[in-house]
């Protein structure tokens, strides 16, 4: 009987020990948001343009009203990947929306209880799940409206009044 019981805990602290040490090896960050964000963006009015771009100006994907597209949240070791929004439309004016990579906290506070020195120095700087990629203009990328402006008319400026 005392050795069932001896064999059953050193089988329970060989699992622990595993589970523990699975955690140690592994980033907080990349377990939780992964290396890819979703994007979708909806445009009003539903014909205006959408133009995702690298931050060297690359295109990556064109549509129209509404658009798509998983992006990686970083370009190499410690560098987050940066994006830009282009939005327009004839007789709108156009918008720019900076798609800028920010520390995400489960990469800073995660790996303090989870990950360690490997979760912030190797495995979420390698995979990007340390990157949260956020909009200049405060919206979540997952749920991104933009709304263009329609530009007066030669007829409305023409009939503007001048306020002091």
């Amino acid at each position: 009987m005392r050795n069932i019981t001896t064999n059953i805990l050193q089988t329970h602290t060989l699992k622990t020990m595993l589970v523990a040490l699975t955690l140690l090896v592994t980033g907080c960050s990349s377990i939780v948001n992964g290396s890819t964000q979703q994007l979708s963006v909806k445009a009003t009015p539903e014909q205006a343009h959408i133009r995702l771009l690298t931050a060297n100006g690359d295109l990556l994907k064109e549509q129209q009203g509404s658009l798509t597209y998983l992006m990686k949240r970083h370009t190499g070791y410690f560098e987050g990947a940066e994006y830009k929004l282009e939005v327009g439309y004839d007789g709108y004016q156009s918008q720019s929306i900076e798609l800028m990579p920010t520390t995400s906290g489960w990469y800073l506070a995660g790996n303090l209880f989870f990950g360690g020195l490997i979760g912030w120095l190797v495995v979420d700087p390698l995979t990007g799940g340390m990157w949260v990629i956020e909009a200049s203009n405060q919206q979540e990328t997952d749920a991104l409206n933009v709304t263009l402006l329609k530009m007066a008319s030669p007829e409305m400026m023409e009939n503007a009044v001048k306020v002091n």
